[in-house]
């Protein structure tokens, strides 16, 4: 039945589509990367070593994406379709739409823009997944920034923003933005409180940007009063979902950002900058049973490159600081970390044959050792950095200063095909956690074969 709606629904898009539009493109991906084996051997203190079983399985990121474009006149429209093949039917379940059972959808987008004033204006609304703008770049090397999306899955993906680009300020650009949710049967929350101005404007959105007429140097701002995730399933236990003041309106930070690109700074190097500024008035029950609220704050710096000098092997290079000052992440608690990633490839002259590599190095220290979880930041608050990619180190007891380490490298070997490529290699990971009374470790490797194609 799902499979019939999915046609069906395509069908009609596609069939008033091209009715009228002046523009129709489809374009799709499949990554079908699996792992020929997946294993990790860990130790903890003074124990013997350990190991998992070898399994083998399909990437997490294994997927199917499928868009449709339409444009016409001074109107586009956009429609997108996700799978996750590692998950089966659970992978639509990332995307949300009914607020019954958390029904999910593979319909990951569904939006529009329309201009006004010769594109001077632009209005976007809908279903967005890992929206920005163009405000703010990925790193080259660990992708996403630590910046919040202004929509996407983790924060809510219906958005309705105006963009003013005027012709009278070449190169600049401003936009506004809130969370207007669907009421009624078609969104996570269909209460009328979530679009009750008294709540949307705390949670507005605001970005400006330059780009220097005649180059590609740009700089970017952009500041949030208040991060909520709105409509997102995995956080409506915590939050006030009855009444008019309900609709998710805890906040659980705020949020400024700063970031630049320099494209062709010097031929063949372009740079990227990102800042990411986060406050919030922790209130909490510190270890002394002694209850207290405090303003505190945490920061992100990240540094990347694309460097392509020399033309037979294009590199790229990327440094992320961290920082989360007293109480940001949990009660009596501070970290300080950084990660430096390198990665690149060699295309084999005459032949469709290349060889790469990705690098990566974290390390981390905090005041208790209750900053991870299982390999990741363990709040809400600043959940954006991990230890490693792999299966990590098992947590320290908690009480005492903990140091985290992580190395990873990924050689492959990739044969490039006129519409996609066959990926072979391997990924091993090193992880240690430690504090003064003991250290724990894991070994982690899987060996990917993945076959991604484009169309």
């Amino acid at each position: 039945m799902k499979l019939n709606k999915i046609i069906f629904t395509a069908a009609l898009a596609c069939a008033a589509g091209f009715a009228g539009a002046q523009t129709v493109t489809l374009k799709g991906n499949v990554d079908y990367t699996n792992y020929g084996v997946i294993q990790t051997f860990s130790k903890a203190g003074d124990a013997d070593m350990k190991h998992t079983d070898p399994v083998a399985g399909l990437s997490d990121d294994a997927e199917t994406v499928v868009d449709l474009n339409l444009k016409a006149a001074n109107f586009e429209f956009n429609l997108g379709v996700k799978l996750n093949e590692s998950a089966g039917d659970e992978g639509d379940n990332d995307y949300t739409d009914y607020t019954d059972g958390y029904d999910g959808t593979p319909f990951y987008q569904g939006n529009m823009k329309i201009g006004f004033f010769n594109d001077q204006l632009n209005v976007y609304t809908g279903k967005f997944e890992d929206f920005n703008a163009g405000y703010f770049a990925e790193g080259p090397v660990f992708g996403d920034q630590n910046i919040r999306y202004f929509a996407s899955s983790d924060m809510g993906q219906y958005y309705t923003a105006l963009n003013f680009t005027p012709y009278v300020v070449s190169g600049l650009k401003v936009l506004v933005g809130v969370p207007i949710l669907p009421v009624g049967g078609n969104g996570v929350q269909n209460t009328v409180g979530a679009n009750m101005w008294k709540n949307l404007y705390k949670k507005i959105n605001v970005a400006a940007g330059y780009t220097i007429p005649g180059t590609e140097f740009s700089v970017t701002a952009g500041w949030r009063p208040g991060t909520y995730y709105t409509g997102v399933k995995a956080y409506d236990a915590s939050a006030v979902t009855t009444g008019d003041d309900g609709a998710f309106t805890k906040s659980a930070f705020g949020e400024a950002f700063l970031a630049s690109e320099l494209k062709g700074i010097t031929e063949g190097l372009d740079l990227i900058f990102a800042a990411d500024f986060r406050y919030r008035d922790a209130e909490y029950t510190k270890t002394d049973a002694t209850t207290a609220t405090a303003f505190t704050y945490a920061g992100v710096f990240s540094a990347g490159a694309n460097i392509s000098m020399i033309e037979a092997l294009p590199l790229q290079a990327e440094l992320r600081v961290m920082y989360a000052n007293d109480d940001y992440i949990k009660a009596d608690e501070k970290l300080l970390g950084g990660e430096l990633g390198v990665s690149g490839q060699h295309k084999l002259a005459g032949t469709n044959w290349a060889l790469g590599f990705t690098l990566k190095g974290k390390y981390s220290v905090d005041a208790r050792g209750t900053s991870y979880e299982g390999g990741e930041v363990s709040d809400i608050y600043f959940d954006d950095f991990d230890l490693g990619d792999l299966n990590c180190a098992a947590s320290v007891a908690a009480g005492k200063s903990a140091n985290y380490i992580s190395a990873y490298a990924n050689p492959y070997v990739q044969y490039n095909l006129s519409n996609g490529y066959i990926r072979m290699g391997v990924e091993a990971q090193y992880s240690q956690i430690k504090n003064e009374d003991t250290s724990n470790m894991a070994i982690s490797y899987r060996v990917p074969v993945g076959i991604c194609f484009n169309f």
